[in-house]
């Protein structure tokens, strides 16, 4: 039997911390949501077969099952598409937040290494983040495997 996307999006425990979210704006603390980051799962490549989607290196050298996933392309249209699709339905369950989270390469080397690519990704994350609330704040835990440079590059033309 096929659990529905909310279902796996929140998981068992996805009721219970519902009202937590309302509850902690209440008394001043801001929750931290997630965005669209362009992680998708392999079954949207069959879904949409001339979507731009890469696959991700095996950052765990464990093989596919466990570190390799895919990653839609920040330049296909389909991008924009599900970010804002990804976003409405986070609203619809949790309400608007301040804070998103989105670590697109989080623990991993981007498939290019161009700025013009990266600044693009940042891009199309950030019009994710801002689909819901305009005023939104990004948060990013950090690319962990870049230089300071390419991650000043990627934040400075957001």
């Amino acid at each position: 039997m096929r659990k529905n996307l909310t279902y796996c999006h929140r998981g068992p425990m996805g009721h219970k911390s519902q009202p937590d979210v309302h509850r902690r704006g209440d008394t001043r603390d801001s929750p931290v949501l997630p965005s669209f980051d362009g992680h998708i799962p392999n079954a949207v490549q069959q879904m949409f077969p001339n979507a731009s989607i890469q696959r991700s290196h095996d950052w765990l050298e464990d093989g596919p099952s466990y570190s390799e996933n895919y990653l839609l392309e920040p330049s296909d249209p389909l991008f924009a598409v599900i970010g804002a699709a990804f976003m409405q339905k986070l609203t619809e369950e949790y309400g608007v937040a301040d804070f998103y989270n989105a670590d697109t390469f989080n623990e991993m080397n981007p498939n290019s290494t161009n700025l013009a690519y990266l600044a693009n990704t940042s891009r199309s994350v950030y019009q994710a983040v801002t689909s819901v609330n305009p005023n939104a704040i990004w948060i990013m835990q950090t690319w962990l495997l870049w230089s300071n440079s390419k991650l000043l590059c990627c934040l400075e033309l957001c």
